[in-house]
């Protein structure tokens, strides 16, 4: 299901949801800062990209993600 509204964007995200839920976080990561890159206003990328550090147990670059994704919803 699209959640941006950049059908590259979406694929990339979708991409880093299926490596995510496999366990790979790293790879993961990369998709979500790609869709990240082609709509920075993509509050769902953030949030699972943070979900991702959490994986891998880098907190600080959670909370990035997780401010980021904040400030996004709230403006």
């Amino acid at each position: 299901m699209p959640v941006s509204k950049n059908e590259d964007a979406d694929a990339y995200y979708n991409m880093g949801n299926a490596y995510n839920n496999s366990g790979k976080s790293e790879t993961a990561i990369v998709c979500y800062q790609k869709a990240i890159d082609i709509n920075p206003e993509f509050a769902e990328a953030y949030h699972n990209m943070g979900a991702a550090y959490k994986n891998l147990g880098d907190y600080n670059k959670y909370e990035e993600c997780i401010k980021k994704r904040d400030k996004l919803i709230s403006e």
